[in-house]
Formats: C-alpha cells, sequence, structure tokens
C-alpha cells in the first residue's frame, strides 16, 4: 500500500527522486496540499504517513529545527525545553 501511495504522489508532484532528501522536503506553507490530498484519498494524516509521502518513503531518520518548522503544526514535535 505504502508503494502505491509514493507511486501516486510521485505522479501528482513529479519525480523529485534525484533531489536530497534537504532538498525534497517541504516547503514553507507548501504542506496544505499534501494534507489535502491525504484526506482526499482518506491517508490518515498522521507524521509517519506525512513524512513517508513527502519523502517518497525514503524519510530522514531526524529533521533538522528547520525541517520540522515546515511541518504542519499539528505533525511537529513538541520543542525540547531547556
Amino acid at each position: 500500500m505504502a508503494t502505491a501511495r509514493v507511486s501516486l504522489i510521485r505522479a501528482l508532484h513529479g519525480d523529485r527522486s534525484m533531489k536530497s532528501q534537504e532538498e525534497s522536503g517541504p516547503r514553507h506553507g507548501s504542506w496544505k496540499g499534501m494534507v489535502d490530498l491525504m484526506e482526499h484519498l482518506k491517508i490518515p494524516v498522521t507524521r509517519e504517513n506525512f513524512l513517508e509521502l513527502e519523502y517518497f518513503g525514503n524519510p530522514p531518520k531526524q529533521l533538522s529545527p528547520e525541517q520540522e518548522e515546515e511541518l504542519p503544526p499539528s505533525l511537529r514535535k513538541a520543542r525540547e525545553q531547556k
């Protein structure tokens, strides 16, 4: 099922597989379209599903603070307080 989702996203958004993970991640504010698509396809909008689709099945193990900020607010990890 995940492979079919990745193929569908590639078809809809173009194949960005030649770009690095940093380049292929979400762009500020661009997550709205991905969330809308996930809802339309009845894919649960979870952090895991979002990252899997956004990074074509190969999400980074850890996101940088900048990448974290680019995620939908409901999917961001809470920042550790010092």
